[in-house]
């Protein structure tokens, strides 16, 4: 089916790549477009964030229809990148967004929603809070979108989220995306609605998955990060105490490793993750928080260090690999005990025995010397001045248009005290003059 969008987004989506349309949202877009509440299942990395965002930034007015779209998400670090990918997309058009994730100020989220943003990004709990103190109103809402819906559920926001739909009108749009769909997923969805199913339940096709029986999977780690060509991975663990001494014994090792858990204040969640896509580290020891919604860009392995509790764990973290059409590997380390377990059986069908590796050409002590991705061709830069130095969109525009050509400056957004602009393009300053002051600028 033929899709014809604005002009703008079609020009972001040519800068990042990103055509043709994937085929989740080659199928969804013009069904969310033509109003259909949908529930859609597809694989993790198959695009669907920017599914549901070019469907709504398409009919999105500039500098209008505030609280148009509200979307959920079960984690801090899904709602953070979904907000990356609406600026992303959304940098040619005057459209704003707001971000209502905890360990976060309520009052500097109060402020976010003052400028009427027409997209709202949040996780269950912070934005429950938001409407019950009233600081949120989605009477103007005319879209709902529930991201890795099964994991709200899952891990226990599901009540949260019924009282967030108790402030919303019965009839708004609602369109739900989840690798995995079962009867609790259906329940929250108001008939009519269609229901689309754009893979099966199973690991990505582009993911290769081994399993290794072992009577020591700690050697067995070792052994697989010197023979196999791991570039990068994500270790899974089942106890959060473990990331810690998992990653304490690969660093005597020698190797770029560190812990991530749920349980770290969100600054330092987000460090490790920046530092993990820039190649600074290498190996992240991981409990099931970081298996889902994480859009790890050229992470060739998930290695499951512990056995997952069940088939659906096991998809979510084998698909932290092979994201946006890149191939991973996906290795299964199983104890001798536990060969026979029912899950064995499903991995057999999917897994096949790990074949003997010839030496790791990546060298994991090292930090990795990384391609630059497509976006980054598109930085937001934060500047420190604000309303209350009186600056005006068009003098942030006039000062970087002595350094780009002008069609490269994207959306710029002014607050009290900083200001952001969206460059199309690449640059590298510490500070640029602007009404004739030097202003402190730094890349978000």
């Amino acid at each position: 089916m033929e899709i014809h969008l604005k002009k703008e987004l079609t020009s972001v989506l040519e800068d990042l790549n990103w055509l043709p349309l994937k085929p989740v949202q080659s199928e969804t877009i013009p069904r969310i477009l033509a109003g259909d509440s949908l529930l859609v299942q597809a694989e993790t990395g198959a695009g669907k964030t920017a599914a549901y965002l070019l469907a709504i930034l398409e009919q999105c007015r500039p500098f209008e229809d505030a609280g148009y779209a509200l979307i959920i998400a079960p984690t801090r670090e899904l709602a953070l990148q979904i907000r990356e990918n609406a600026d992303l997309l959304s940098s040619r058009l005057s459209i704003h967004t707001a971000l209502l994730i905890g360990g976060v100020d309520p009052d500097v989220q109060e402020t976010e929603l003052k400028r009427y943003p027409q997209i709202i990004v949040g996780t269950p709990g912070r934005v429950l809070y938001m409407l019950e103190n009233e600081l949120l109103d989605l009477s103007s809402l005319k879209i709902l979108i529930a991201d890795e819906a099964d994991l709200i559920f899952a891990t226990g926001q599901m009540q949260e989220f019924q009282k967030i739909l108790d402030y919303i009108h019965p009839n708004v749009q609602t369109v739900c995306f989840s690798a995995t769909i079962s009867d609790t997923v259906r329940s929250f969805l108001k008939e009519p609605y269609q229901e689309l199913t754009l893979d099966q339940t199973a690991v990505s096709q582009r993911i290769t998955s081994f399993y290794l029986i072992t009577d020591d999977p700690f050697m067995s780690l070792l052994r697989i990060l010197k023979e196999q060509p791991v570039e990068n991975a994500v270790v899974f663990v089942n106890h959060r105490s473990d990331t810690e001494v998992l990653a304490a014994k690969l660093k005597k090792h020698g190797y770029l490793a560190e812990a991530f858990s749920a349980y770290q204040d969100e600054k330092t969640r987000l460090r490790m993750i920046r530092r993990f896509k820039t190649g600074t580290i290498r190996i992240l020891t991981a409990t099931d928080a970081a298996a889902r919604g994480l859009d790890i860009r050229h992470l060739t392995h998930s290695i499951h260090y512990d056995l997952p509790a069940d088939s659906d764990t096991l998809i979510h973290r084998s698909g932290r690999s092979g994201h946006q059409g890149q191939t991973g590997t996906s290795i299964l380390l199983i104890r001798e005990e536990e060969a026979s377990l029912p899950l064995m059986r499903e991995i057999r069908q999917t897994a096949r025995p790990l074949p003997e590796g010839s030496g790791n050409p990546y060298d994991l002590t090292v930090p990795m010397k990384k391609e630059a991705e497509p976006a980054a061709d598109v930085i937001t830069l934060r500047i420190n001045a604000g309303k209350d130095d009186k600056l005006r969109p068009k003098d942030i525009a006039g000062a970087f248009s002595q350094l780009l050509p002008f069609e490269k400056i994207g959306r710029i957004v002014i607050r009290d005290h900083d200001s952001t602009v969206i460059l199309l393009e690449p640059i590298d300053l510490q500070e640029i003059t602007i009404k004739g002051k030097k202003r402190k600028i730094r890349q978000l």
